[in-house]
């Protein structure tokens, strides 16, 4: 499986458990940088009430056996991506700035 579908993999994966309202990639991925080390960055923003810890701990369970390429994943509420998005140096406001939205409430915008 290609990095590429791997991200489209994972995306789906993302979509149908959390219903999110955006997905971002960041990171090398995003920016058409990486090499064969690089992982690939995922920022979900969705409704929880789970604390930052452990938001992305069930879901790492549905790419058991899947893990074909290093995954990381940040999960905010929406509260919490609009409140960061106004502070320069936090990864919410990077990944606005730089990364790729792939998807935004319900429709898949790239991959």
């Amino acid at each position: 499986m290609s990095v590429e579908e791997y991200i489209d993999f994972v995306l789906n994966k993302l979509v149908s458990f959390y219903d999110p309202d955006k997905i971002y990639l960041f990171g090398s991925q995003a920016k058409n940088e990486a090499n064969e080390n690089s992982d690939i960055d995922f920022l979900v923003v969705t409704e929880t009430s789970k604390p930052k810890r452990f938001r992305a701990l069930e879901f790492r369970k549905q790419l058991r056996g899947q893990n074909y390429y290093p995954v990381d994943i940040l999960i905010y509420t929406p509260n919490e991506f609009t409140n960061e998005c106004k502070i320069k140096g936090t990864i919410a406001y990077h990944v606005k700035k730089e990364g790729k939205l792939l998807y935004d409430q319900g429709r898949t915008v790239a991959s």
